[in-house]
């Protein structure tokens, strides 16, 4: 008995390589017959017998056909190996970029020398997306503007070689690392006290792929040694009340938590440093015209540190309703531990005897 088996094997290979590709072939029986023909039939209908039929069938007719088991088989062939190469085309380009830094973070490295430069962090992207390695960084800066960087980010101030203290834009390192870089900025307007800067990047891979523009970081940098500390005489953090930055009409001071924040009051208005508030310019003699003209100025208070809700043995107190200092609008109280701070409705201050929100004229000292 002679069987065949027709295969064909279709591989579909991408670039170079070489591959090799068993095949097998398995029949099983499971109890049925397999014919065994003596011969066939011709047009006459006289019996045609194969070469190693048995030879005692003489007909007219067809001879029956006859079966007989057989047990089950397999075959088994390989096709060896082979090699195959082609030009790469367009679709066996790197057709994914760098991924988007979300994560870039800035600050001042030392608030009193600005000569310390600033430090960026972030998490490095890959060659495509978070997988591989860039091939390259580009850092950009600008002064007061921060949109800028989101809508015209080739636009503005690169950072070089040059600017760079710490890190290399040339050498990013593998995904998801954590990247370091030291900024010194040599271009630092000389005649401002205090500077808004943002930063962004974008990394770009070998094959030219450039990734989106990164968050926007923002930070104050200071010029000059900030004027007051936040910390009290022992070193500890305080908070206070917005007070009072020199020489500034729209821009004033508060501690929080032992940091110095800047801040800005809304457009026309003006920084009262005697009541701490943004107030309308003709209540502030020094900045009538919201430029600070010295010889109008008056004499400040100084700022004072929030009281503290503990007591000598350092436990929580509560106590009644109690003035702030220098402000007949406003009153404390220690609630468990806690300073709670009340403001009196318009046209009303607080009389600390009676313990409520009164007319002027009943307190005196006000």
């Amino acid at each position: 008995m002679t069987d065949k088996f027709y295969c064909i094997l279709q591989i579909n290979v991408k670039g170079m390589g070489k591959d090799s590709a068993p095949v097998e072939a398995f029949r099983s029986s499971l109890g049925s017959p397999a014919t065994f023909d003596y011969g066939y039939a011709n047009f006459d209908g006289d019996a045609v017998l194969n070469p190693a039929s048995p030879d005692h069938v003489t007909s007219t007719k067809p001879k029956a056909t006859t079966t007989a088991d057989i047990d089950a088989f397999a075959r088994i062939d390989t096709a060896g190996t082979f090699f195959f190469s082609k030009p790469i085309n367009e679709t066996d380009a790197d057709l994914y970029p760098p991924s988007r830094v979300i994560d870039l973070k800035v600050k001042q490295i030392d608030p009193l020398d600005v000569t310390q430069g600033v430090q960026l962090t972030f998490t490095s992207p890959g060659d495509d997306y978070d997988s591989g390695t860039a091939d390259f960084y580009e850092i950009r800066y600008t002064y007061d503007k921060p949109s800028a960087l989101s809508f015209s980010f080739s636009n503005e101030i690169p950072i070089s070689t040059a600017n760079l203290v710490s890190g290399d834009l040339l050498t990013p390192s593998v995904a998801k690392s954590a990247e370091t870089f030291v900024v010194d900025l040599n271009d630092i307007p000389s005649d401002r006290d205090l500077l808004i800067v943002a930063f962004a990047l974008r990394a770009t891979d070998n094959a030219g792929n450039v990734a989106e523009v990164s968050n926007i970081a923002m930070m104050n940098l200071f010029l000059k040694p900030p004027e007051v500390s936040c910390t009290d005489d022992q070193g500890r953090p305080v908070n206070t009340e917005p007070f009072e930055k020199k020489k500034q009409c729209k821009t004033f001071y508060q501690c929080s938590n032992g940091q110095l924040f800047t801040k800005h009051c809304a457009s026309e208005s003006v920084f009262n440093p005697i009541r701490g508030v943004c107030d309308q310019p003709e209540n502030v003699p020094a900045c009538t015209t919201g430029v600070y003209v010295e010889d109008n100025a008056e004499p400040t208070s100084i700022p004072q540190s929030k009281p503290t809700c503990v007591s000598d043995d350092g436990l929580p107190l509560t106590t009644q309703f109690f003035p702030k200092e220098g402000d007949c609008l406003h009153y404390y109280q220690c609630v468990a531990g806690v300073l709670m701070e009340y403001t009196c409705p318009t046209g009303l201050l607080f009389n600390e005897v009676i313990q409520i929100c009164d007319w002027p004229e009943n307190v005196p000292d006000c």
